[in-house]
């Protein structure tokens, strides 16, 4: 699991390091103190223009300037991926804005209830099960860094670009069917959660004395109680075989000598 931690942690930093270098016009230097400013002000994150209209309320003149640079998406897969760089004062989905302490302490809940899950309920024969695990602490362990170095969330992955629904269906308020962009540690958390889900729906019963049981042995009843009358015709015909055999006709016990003269004819 430990790996699994790492290798997902450095694929995580490592792809938003490459994003937020390479996929605007310029590198994108990110200030905590200016990310937080601008939330508190209201000021919204990813504008790529200077907000002069705003500049009346004698906020600093730094919460009106981009943070990001200009820069059209980078098409991947038309229809399937591009890379468009966001960042996220929330959390999935862009839920809970500005709301950083919050989701900071969230995931270290979510870290001590995985550990549990680890120490308790699983074998160590089930890697798929440690491996998801390990993807949801490398996906948390993501976010964790960029809520607490940079006050936000670096996104730069968007799925399904300029898909929309058909005949004008907006049923979440907008016609795109997945307008959120997200990253790697978002990839790995979903992934995770949705195998430790199947794995808790298929999981077999534990009974007290911690060995697992067979989830198919409760539908066949009969089974047991076939093996136990089998066992007890075993221990039959055994007891059968160590009993003494009947002496033959030539070992039998002599009859008394008087006896004999008795049957004699006179």
């Amino acid at each position: 699991m430990t790996i699994v931690v790492l290798t997902a942690l450095a694929i995580d930093l490592g792809t938003k390091y490459w994003a937020f270098e390479t996929l605007g016009e310029r590198p994108v230097e990110i200030d905590p103190v200016v990310v937080q400013t601008k939330i508190d002000a209201g000021v919204p994150l990813n504008h790529l223009q200077r907000i002069d209209q705003l500049m009346l309320r004698g906020d600093p003149p730094a919460v009106y300037e981009p943070i990001l640079p200009p820069h059209e998406p980078s098409v991947v897969i038309p229809y399937v991926l591009e890379f468009k760089l966001v960042l996220n004062a929330g959390a999935v989905f862009g839920s809970g804005h500005g709301k950083r302490w919050l989701f900071v302490g969230f995931t270290f809940v979510a870290f001590g209830f995985c550990l549990y899950l680890f120490a308790a309920w699983t074998r160590k024969d089930e890697w798929l099960t440690h491996t998801a695990l390990g993807l949801i602490v490398a996906g948390g362990l993501g976010n964790l860094y960029d809520r607490i170095v940079y006050a936000c969330v670096r996104d730069f992955l968007h799925p399904l670009p300029n898909v929309t629904y058909p005949f004008g269906w907006s049923p979440f308020g907008s016609r795109e069917v997945w307008p959120y962009v997200s990253n790697v540690a978002d990839a790995f958390l979903l992934l995770g959660v949705g195998v430790i889900v199947i794995r808790m729906w298929k999981a077999p019963q534990i009974p007290h004395d911690g060995e697992s049981v067979n989830p198919d042995s409760a539908d066949e009843p009969s089974s047991n109680g076939d093996h136990l009358t089998a066992i007890d015709e075993n221990d039959e015909t055994a007891t059968r075989d160590k009993a003494p055999a009947p002496e033959s006709e030539g070992h039998q016990k002599k009859a008394p000598h008087g006896s004999e003269e008795r049957s004699r004819p006179c």
